[in-house]
């Protein structure tokens, strides 16, 4: 119980994930800026990171990449996934955009009214938003300009994570 919670507050500290790495009796968690890995001690292992999951153990290996799942409801628009890359599009400054996930590259075009990104290592380039939110490390987000000719209100949390006007 001690090691699992050491791990979960590691996770949720922005300050803690330069490297967490903790042993048991049946296995490690090792957690760092590039990503987790999970070994059992029997020479099985889990990897999660760099846009993929990788699975591997006495039998052989498999590997997931580019993992997504996208939902959409009303004036919202969900992404989660591993290494997914995608355009999608608000329309008339109404739509809340949210990204979850690791190493995600996405584009937003039209109006949002806000786009939230939480995560590692996601980049996603904004037209146009009314408020942008980044959460977690090294996210990179870029926007256009704000809604009806206003800045767009920018909140970032987390180690690392840059929120910037793209270039005219």
């Amino acid at each position: 119980m001690t090691r699992t919670l050491a791990v979960l507050l590691a996770l949720s500290s922005p300050l803690a994930l330069a490297q967490v790495k903790v042993k048991g009796k049946k296995g490690t968690v090792e957690v760092n800026a590039d990503g987790t890995v999970v070994k059992d001690g029997q020479g099985n292992t889990v990897e999660v990171g760099g846009g993929a999951v990788k699975v591997k153990g006495k039998h052989g290996e498999v590997e997931a990449a580019g993992v997504a799942q996208e939902s959409a409801q009303g004036n919202e628009i969900e992404i989660d996934g591993t290494g997914v890359s995608r355009t999608i599009e608000c329309k008339g400054g109404q739509t809340e955009v949210e990204v979850n996930g690791t190493g995600n590259k996405i584009t937003v075009t039209g109006e949002c009214k806000e786009v939230e990104v939480n995560g590692t290592g996601n980049s996603v380039a904004i037209e146009s938003a009314g408020r942008i939110e980044a959460h977690g490390i090294n996210n990179k987000v870029s926007y256009k300009r704000g809604l009806e000719g206003k800045e767009p209100k920018l909140v970032s949390t987390g180690m690392n994570n840059a929120v910037t006007r793209a270039a005219p």
